[in-house]
């Protein structure tokens, strides 16, 4: 992405379930031009801020061919390990 000031930042994604027809659980992360991930320090953002934070993809068949995807951002990853189960997913 290029902020208004032309400074570019670069992101990267990292799969850490997926499970075929179900859910996707990833995180992002902050890189340099290659990909390699860097410390958020290096652009003056703070790492607590998103330390530990992981992003879920659910799919739900809905029949007659259409899926319904529900992204949740920013889970824990215990959250994230369990999205599936609504009853147990905190907020």
């Amino acid at each position: 992405m290029k902020a208004p000031d032309g400074q570019e930042f670069w992101n990267a994604v990292e799969y850490h379930e997926i499970v075929p027809q179900e859910k996707i659980v990833s995180s992002m992360y902050f890189a340099d031009s290659e990909g390699n991930k860097i410390d958020p320090e290096q652009l003056g953002i703070e790492h607590e801020a998103i330390d530990g934070a992981y992003d879920v993809t659910i799919f739900e068949d809905l029949g007659n061919g259409q899926t319904k995807l529900t992204y949740i951002g920013n889970e824990p990853m215990e959250s994230a390990k369990i999205a599936v189960d609504w009853t147990k997913l905190e907020f």
